[in-house]
């Protein structure tokens, strides 16, 4: 992708619009009510590139309405973990397309390796629902790789499924990825700065842009929120690193793919391409599939529907 336009930076109306977005979905997630907690297995969320636990809060809270205990994490190198390149936050963002990332550390491995540590923390009679957006398909995967014993179903929400191929960035290059809505959005050469690189920070025609293929079924005031929670590095390994996926261990797993079919970011072509993969990896552990009408990020758009399914399925459906 080509760098985008570097005129119309935010202004300070647009500024003053998110910040009050952000205050107002704060509010929100405070006060939902309390219900005593049914039995069931605990719901681990994993958010996808340039995200944060952050997107799930709309969800986790219908959910936590319902007595279902739910934990939304934040991946090495983003929310509450990001580290951000110095040219990021400078006058004109100077620098920003050549600054390597200070994210270089980060792999595949590493990112597992947190989820494996949320999972021990949460073993009980029922063990957890781990479920992965986007990219978090395939930290999932890879950690139910590296410690099976410790999930009870895996969910792929619009989310990368690497089996017969071996990454995130070898799917994206299948001829099933393309639509006509791809847009210029990486800035920089991702293999110089050691990252895939976003500008949430960037001008409004460019958050247009990463609105129209992320987030196109919810208004600009309510997109807002959550492009000011973007972190603008995405690790390059995150994205290149193979899970290794076993029909041992992977494979032995039950798991639910959620297709979101008006995706403009992973295709739904890509989304069944998947899935049929791993069906042939696994023809004895079939996917579960559901559909929802919803853009890449149906925990903005679709979230009471959203809800209603991951309940479904930490109550054993």
């Amino acid at each position: 992708m080509n760098m985008p336009p570097s005129d119309a930076r935010v202004g300070r109306r647009e500024l003053l619009l998110l910040a009050g977005a952000l205050a107002s979905s704060g509010a929100a997630t405070a006060s939902s009510p309390a219900v005593p907690p049914n039995p069931g297995a605990h719901l681990i969320l994993v958010h996808g590139a340039w995200h944060s636990s952050y997107c799930w809060c709309l969800v986790a809270d219908r959910l936590r309405a319902q007595g279902v205990a739910v934990t939304a994490i934040d991946l090495p190198g983003h929310g509450i973990n990001a580290r951000y390149p110095t040219s990021y936050f400078v006058e004109r963002q100077a620098g920003f397309v050549t600054e390597p990332t200070p994210l270089g550390d980060i792999t595949l491995e590493v990112a597992a390796a947190a989820v494996i540590g949320v999972l021990e923390q949460h073993q009980g009679d029922t063990k957890p629902v781990l479920v992965g957006h986007s990219l978090g398909g395939s930290v999932i995967t890879r950690a139910a790789e590296m410690a099976p014993d410790l999930i009870g179903r895996l969910v792929y929400l619009s989310a990368f499924l690497p089996t017969l191929q071996p990454s995130p960035a070898v799917l994206y290059a299948l001829p099933e990825a393309r639509t006509p809505f791809d847009a210029s959005l990486t800035i920089g050469d991702a293999t110089r700065i050691g990252a895939v690189r976003f500008n949430p920070r960037g001008t409004l025609d460019y958050l247009r842009s990463l609105q129209s293929v992320f987030y196109q079924d919810i208004p600009q005031e309510r997109f807002l929120p959550f492009a000011g929670a973007m972190s603008p590095d995405l690790p390059l390994r995150l994205w290149t690193d193979a899970p290794q996926a076993s029909a041992a261990r992977w494979g032995r797993l039950r798991r639910t793919y959620i297709h979101c079919t008006q995706d403009r970011a992973i295709s739904p072509a890509l989304q069944q391409r998947m899935v049929q993969d791993a069906d042939r990896f696994t023809p004895g552990n079939r996917t579960a599939v559901m559909a929802l009408d919803s853009s890449h990020s149906p925990f903005a758009s679709q979230v009471e529907p959203l809800a209603s399914a991951l309940q479904g399925m930490v109550r054993g459906g």
